[in-house]
């Protein structure tokens, strides 16, 4: 990360509350696919809590998702974030479908996992998973993965985000490697004969180290997401579950600050999936917020160019994708 403090962190002078929906995109009609994000949620929460610019291969991503089994050894260092994918194989490229979206059972994980550990494990490299099934690989060098976050892979072609530097070329041959051991594995022949895609590749991405940062006090985050959990853990930042985002009290000046981090768009459950019912629901909620103070600065994000600004005396906001359409139109 550079150790350089932007000029903004989200309180400054004014209570503000920010809400992250990532994958939603403006006017979208209830995609099957959120949209494709321009930034990862990982990197924009780190500067919007501290305003330091994250760099890929510096992204903290098993450091602060790691949650420790019981009885098992800590993380190794240099261990990076080993996602569980499906490539579905076009003309020309290829696609991913992330973890969120396999519903991969833990005796599926550890089956996987052993079996890539028999054919690519030693004592000094190999996959882990941690209590909450997130798969690791230590082994090779973080530093030479500059690798996006997988929840901001989905939607673009594999060839624009794989590493293609020099220092990668160890990384590039584990990935070949690793497609032949799963493409053998029995997991995978189970799931293909009862119709369910198969794991066929693993997506690495995470490996850098949490630096010490200047985050203001009066941050309080809302999510379920463990790597929002883990984050404002390490930067002692109070992390309250999501729902409790519904119940603040906002009618009283204040300088608080509230980040909201709504990963449902990229969490596979299609009961919870329309992208339009969730914008609304935010943008209403937002709108109370402000009409109950009116001093509050409400931003609804959704990390794929569409963002909108609640405003008071303002029915029906609008992005400002739309607004900035309007303008060349005219």
């Amino acid at each position: 990360m550079r150790n350089q403090r932007s000029s903004e962190t989200v309180a400054q002078n004014s209570s503000s509350l920010t809400v992250f929906l990532p994958g939603w995109a403006d006017d979208a009609r209830s995609p099957v696919h959120p949209a494709p994000l321009i930034e990862s949620v990982e990197s924009a929460l780190i500067h919007t809590l501290s305003g330091v610019t994250s760099e890929l291969n510096a992204l903290p991503g098993a450091q602060c998702r790691w949650q420790q089994p019981a009885g098992e050894p800590t993380l190794p260092k240099g261990a990076v974030c080993a996602d569980p994918v499906h490539l579905i194989a076009g003309s020309d490229d290829a696609q991913l479908v992330p973890t969120a979206r396999l519903a991969i059972t833990m005796d599926e994980t550890r089956a996987l996992v052993d079996e890539l550990n028999a054919v690519l494990g030693d004592a000094r490299s190999g996959f882990l998973v941690d209590s909450a099934g997130h798969w690791y690989y230590h082994g090779l060098e973080p530093a030479a993965l500059n690798t996006l976050p997988t929840s901001a892979v989905e939607g673009h072609p594999m060839t624009g985000v794989m590493p293609r530097t020099v220092e990668a070329r160890p990384w590039r041959s584990l990935w070949s490697e690793v497609q032949m051991a799963l493409h053998q594995a029995s997991v995978n022949q189970a799931r293909q004969a009862r119709g369910a895609p198969v794991i066929n590749s693993l997506w690495f991405w995470g490996g850098g180290v949490l630096p010490e940062l200047s985050v203001d006090s009066s941050v309080v985050v809302f999510s379920d997401d463990d790597f929002v959990r883990g984050l404002t853990q390490a930067l002692n930042i109070e992390c309250c579950p999501i729902e409790q985002a519904t119940q603040l009290t906002l009618d009283k000046p204040t300088e608080q600050a509230y980040v909201v981090v709504d990963t449902c768009l990229l969490a596979g459950d299609k009961d919870r999936y329309d992208t339009v019912q969730r914008a609304s629901f935010w943008c209403e909620q937002l709108a109370q917020y402000v009409a109950a103070a009116p001093g509050l600065r409400a931003e609804l994000n959704g990390l794929t160019g569409c963002q909108e600004v609640i405003l008071p005396a303002v029915v029906k906001p609008r992005s400002v994708l739309s607004r900035l359409a309007d303008l060349f139109q005219k």
